[in-house]
């Protein structure tokens, strides 16, 4: 969920992580995922590359702990600071749009409520044809209007698949996916040492380094890691793993142990 950095409050990081601080994603993901996935407080999901999952789990727990898990208590002393910091007395008219996906509809308003149940914000939530959003949150204008974007995104195994396009300085609307047109030289300099290397213990520590930054800066907040469910039959497949980034499209089989694709279509 990015935030217009352009606008105020949303140019204040202590605002920005107010906001993170009271989103309910255990709920979201129980009520509206049924329970599949899990709350995401980084910017990288644990799967990508071959990072020690363990490892990025521990982390994602502890930058939950730290600066996006919600706490209502954390989000309003944030919150106070940040509306003085910026002279705006609250509460503060906003709107979160979002594409006309039931799901992300659903946890939008799950959102919208708990920001409503302070004295901070009365928000609006806005729904749009999918031609007419990618417009808006891609266009020019996406980080200058009092709107929060509520949006997916798919990365893959490498991590800067996940931040490469959001956070980079250099990719601000519309020449890119930075949709809040956020700006950070540190974000920028790790960005470039992590396409820079190909040791994976040197991109480890560059990219862990990175989600902190971003949890702290809090310039989109993250609501929740997809898992996939496969059901196949281990007695006959061997050596199947799924990609992380499926897109639904399931034609068959690979299996790396053999080096062979089994196609559904074919005999």
């Amino acid at each position: 969920m990015y935030f217009p950095t352009e606008v105020e409050p949303y140019g204040n990081a202590k605002v920005r992580r107010g906001i993170s601080r009271l989103v309910p994603r255990e709920e979201i993901v129980d009520a509206v995922y049924e329970g599949l996935g899990v709350p995401a407080y980084m910017a990288i999901s644990q799967i990508s590359a071959v990072f020690e999952t363990e490892e990025w789990q521990d982390l994602n727990d502890r930058l939950g702990e730290e600066y996006m898990g919600y706490n209502q208590e954390q989000a309003n002393t944030l919150l106070e600071e940040g509306f003085n910091e910026v002279g705006i007395e609250p509460p503060f008219e906003t709107t979160i749009i979002t594409n006309q996906n039931p799901q992300r509809v659903q946890w939008v308003q799950l959102i919208a409520e708990s920001l409503n149940n302070t004295d901070y914000f009365d928000v609006s939530v806005d729904q749009y044809e999918w031609n007419t959003y990618v417009g808006k949150i891609a266009g020019e204008s996406s980080a200058s209007t009092n709107e929060i974007i509520a949006v997916g995104w798919s990365g893959g195994w490498d991590p800067d698949a996940y931040v490469g396009d959001l956070v980079d300085s250099e990719q601000h609307t519309p020449n890119g996916f930075n949709m809040g047109h956020y700006t950070n030289e540190e974000v920028d300099q790790l960005l470039e040492e992590g396409t820079s290397t190909y040791d994976l213990d040197e991109r480890n520590e560059i990219y862990k380094d990175l989600v902190e930054i971003l949890a702290e800066d809090a310039p989109m907040t993250y609501i929740r890691f997809g898992e996939e469910t496969d059901v196949y039959d281990n007695s006959v497949v061997k050596g199947f793993r799924t990609y992380p980034i499926n897109g639904g499209e399931f034609k068959g089989i690979y299996s790396p142990a053999d080096g062979a694709f089994t196609y559904l279509s074919q005999e």
